[in-house]
């Protein structure tokens, strides 16, 4: 097969327009509702794949449960999110959002101890009303590769009928907690299975534009005495990413995330830094910008709450 290239000209073409149309602010990224996270990656790029690791209870569902909550408040386009959460149901999802909208533990919502009142369940139901008319569709089946990118592609497909009958323009985030939980191949490990979702990860964002959030895991490198001895390494690094070697190269942003406190650390790297509800996102990979990390106050987790410092 003789492929068929894209001339000069029509790249030239396209690189400006690219460039017109962020400078009029018509193509920009997906904001969070934390500024100075915001302002450092300047939101999630469309056409980018972005990584947030972390071990198990840092905070990165929950960071990713925030991120979903505030979409339609912090952003005005229209989004379209695609969400494959195959941790745990959608019903905990909006469970976890309510939690945090009202300021109640997820197991007083869940009556474990004692049956929710009244006055606190009509609360949960007007904060509920809101979710109805998101465009959300969660993804609960178990799902292969293959499945994913053929659901992408058919809502990239829908889209692009609204934009046509409607004159409406629609951006798509596909959000995946987490990457290890994707149905595997006949005989495929995990690290195979990763490299998979970075390939087809490249294949969809230059096809659709769509931008893709993963939820990944670390190796546990981290937790070795060595590292916890050492100030200088305590921070993540590439290496510590759960199959880095087969999707780094896919991602065009990585974030680890790290709650000291947990690794029972006292201080935290060679600037000292507070451990005590604290998780520290670093920025491992950045394609533009710079590599930095964000602070978070995690004394309000139990609330499904993170707060920017």
């Amino acid at each position: 097969m003789i492929l068929i290239p894209k001339r000069s000209d029509k790249a030239v073409e396209e690189t400006i327009l690219e460039v017109e149309e962020r400078k009029a602010g018509l193509k920009k990224g997906i904001l969070t509702p934390y500024p100075k996270f915001n302002k450092a990656t300047g939101g999630f790029q469309p056409g980018w794949a972005y990584m947030i690791a972390a071990g198990s209870g840092v905070g990165k569902t929950t960071f990713l449960n925030i991120i979903e909550n505030f979409l339609f408040d912090v952003n005005k386009e229209n989004i379209l999110l695609l969400s494959w959460n195959l941790e745990v149901n959608s019903t905990m999802t909006i469970m976890k959002k309510v939690s945090a909208e009202l300021g109640v533990e997820l197991d007083k919502l869940m009556s474990f101890n004692e049956p929710l009142s009244d006055d606190m369940l009509a609360k949960v139901k007007k904060a509920t009303a809101k979710y109805k008319s998101q465009p959300i569709l969660y993804f609960e089946n178990s799902s292969t590769v293959k499945d994913i990118e053929e659901t992408i592609l058919h809502y990239h497909e829908e889209c692009k009928k609204k934009l046509v009958e409607k004159g409406e323009k629609w951006k798509i985030l596909v959000m995946l907690d987490h990457t290890l939980l994707v149905e595997k191949e006949k005989f495929q490990d995990n690290n195979g299975l990763v490299a998979d979702i970075g390939k087809m990860s490249i294949r969809v964002k230059k096809l659709t534009g769509c931008t893709f959030i993963f939820l990944g895991q670390l190796n546990g490198n981290q937790e070795k005495q060595d590292r916890l001895q050492n100030p200088m390494f305590h921070a993540p690094m590439k290496d510590d990413l759960y199959g880095g070697k087969e999707i780094w190269h896919a991602l065009d942003w990585v974030g680890m995330g790290v709650r000291p406190d947990l690794l029972g650390l006292e201080t935290y790297t060679n600037a000292g830094l507070a451990c005590g509800n604290r998780m520290y996102l670093h920025y491992i990979k950045a394609r533009y910008g710079d590599l930095w990390y964000s602070t978070f106050d995690t004394s309000k987790i139990g609330i499904n709450k993170l707060i920017e410092l």
